[in-house]
């Protein structure tokens, strides 16, 4: 059997501003468990009907490991019918800007085809509720650093040189009151998506010219052709996620929404009156044998940044060199994932102010045993794909590059 991990980047949702960033979250997550030989399944910019359904064909043929990220815009949602506790469920939303529970998503993991394996969920996505109706810009400034965490005062951003002038990079909200891009730069360096070990992997020539035409015909399509058409889901240029230009990379104008981020792209604000509730629950209703890393605590806003993603999926793939420290073990790894995201200090536009903020990731688990996630020995055929394709996009950069000079 194998091993398989169905990739999810809404970058469009309906009715709210593009999230700039995704198409690194993409690049990122299918570079990364293609290094360590899953059969990737990326999907960009899914309804909410659709997520599901791709999820629960995923989950239909069986494997030795599951692995499902999504990288959208969420909130929770109260439950109705509940007193005295408040209990919320955490929705991510589709494309359609319809919101599907993350607990139905559970239950498509939780089947008898993948029933003792080990199953792991990455959700990218803000946990924050609905807001209460601000009588002045100073109260509705304290509401949104309720929604953020300032962390200790004690660590500093660091700076960023692009010539001679000093920049400090904003980052963005992944949850329902959208706030446009907000970086301060636009450096080419700033926008890789890769590190140096990607790089050295491009330099590394393990596959011949002659191979390099079935290479590219590769893909990681489950289900036949017709399914795949019926559905009406939007596929990457033959599935492979580095043809997928960086179109947020074309944004040139620093934007924000009049009144911090509750302008949505409809207007008026994302602000629904609603009492103070006293007690705030939002259960993780993990399943047996599965593993859920969120991106941030319950009732929080999640951060991403245009330059280099999403945060937490950013900081999986930069910090995934600790899979071989760690000889594999997942939760070692994870735990060094959350410590490096503790660590930063994100700079985040509210008014007129830029306040130092904090992100904790948070892992709920139910593994019944140690997983393990080494690269193989050999590159799958879908990753010398994913290779070619990268490398021919870095060589029409270089080219871009070069021509500029002259």
């Amino acid at each position: 059997m194998t091993k398989k991990a169905l990739i999810v980047v809404n970058k469009v949702v309906k009715n709210y501003t593009d999230r700039n960033g995704a198409t690194k979250d993409m690049k990122q997550m299918c570079w990364m468990f293609g290094e360590l030989g899953f059969d990737v399944i990326p999907r960009l910019d899914l309804k909410a009907r659709e997520i599901e359904e791709e999820l629960r064909k995923a989950c239909s043929k069986p494997c030795d490991c599951f692995v499902f990220v999504i990288s959208s815009h969420g909130q929770e949602v109260l439950v109705p019918g509940t007193s005295n506790v408040y209990v919320y469920d955490q929705t991510v939303l589709g494309s359609d800007g319809e919101a599907v529970s993350v607990d139905a998503l559970f239950k498509c993991m939780d089947n008898e085809v993948l029933k003792g394996i080990p199953k792991l969920c990455f959700i990218q996505a803000c946990r924050s509720k609905a807001q209460i109706q601000m009588s002045s810009s100073a109260d509705k400034v304290k509401a949104e650093l309720q929604r953020l965490d300032e962390g200790i005062p004690v660590m500093v951003s660091q700076p960023t040189m692009t010539g001679r002038r000093i920049t400090h990079q904003l980052d963005q909200l992944d949850c329902k009151t959208t706030q446009d891009d907000c970086s301060l730069s636009r450096n080419y360096e700033l926008q890789r998506w890769y590190d140096d070990s990607v790089i050295d992997m491009l330099n590394t020539e393990s596959y011949t010219d002659e191979n390099r035409d079935e290479f590219n015909d590769v893909t990681a399509a489950v289900g036949d052709a017709t399914a795949i058409t019926e559905s009406r889901i939007r596929l990457i240029d033959n599935d492979n996620p580095f043809n997928l230009t960086d179109s947020d990379d074309e944004d040139t104008d620093d934007k924000i929404d009049a009144g911090g981020s509750a302008g949505g792209a409809t207007g008026g604000g994302d602000f629904n009156a609603m009492p103070e509730l006293p007690v705030d629950v939002a259960p993780v209703n993990c399943p047996r044998g599965c593993l859920v890393m969120y991106s941030v605590q319950p009732h929080k806003y999640a951060l991403r940044s245009a330059t280099s993603g999403s945060r937490m999926l950013h900081f999986m793939f930069l910090k995934r060199k600790e899979l071989k420290k760690q000889d594999g073990n997942v939760l070692a790894y994870l735990t060094s994932v959350a410590r490096a995201m503790a660590n930063h200090t994100s700079n985040f536009k509210i008014e007129n102010d830029v306040k130092e903020v904090k992100i904790c990731g948070t892992i709920y688990h139910r593994l019944t045993t140690d997983v393990i996630m080494k690269a193989p020995s050999q590159p799958t055929k879908q990753m010398f794909a994913f290779k070619a394709a990268f490398k021919r996009y870095m060589d029409a950069i270089n080219r871009k590059m070069n021509l500029a000079r002259f």
